[in-house]
């Protein structure tokens, strides 16, 4: 694959999003592509990052082809949830409960309500 060569409006964003953006994913993704523009390789800069060289292949691949939106992860679904919005109230009303007041007394009052 040949080397990076950003534009220099590309060069101050990315070494913008470096320094300043709020995840730090982000800041890494950015760092490689620093590197990658300054002449690293990516063996050099996986070893730099602690990253594998198919990681920073892939960051690149995704620059390459979104731009700044390939620097940001793609939206995950997550794990659903183990109980319904209806058990999740009750456990937190019986946790606030002035009653209960150790975990204990906690997990005996909600196996009790929730049978």
């Amino acid at each position: 694959m040949k080397r990076l060569k950003l534009q220099e409006y590309e060069e101050i964003t990315i070494t913008e999003m470096r320094k300043y953006h709020s995840k730090a994913k982000v800041r890494e993704k950015a760092h490689a592509l620093e590197l990658l523009n300054k002449g690293k390789s990516r063996e050099e800069v996986a070893e730099i990052l602690g990253k594998l060289k198919k990681t920073i292949s892939n960051w690149t691949v995704n620059y390459k082809n979104s731009g700044i939106s390939g620097l940001f992860d793609k939206e995950r679904s997550g794990r659903a949830r183990e109980v319904t919005d209806e058990i999740r109230d009750k456990i937190i009303e019986i946790a606030e409960s002035p009653e209960t007041s150790t975990k204990n007394s906690i997990r005996d009052d909600i196996e009790k309500n929730l049978e």
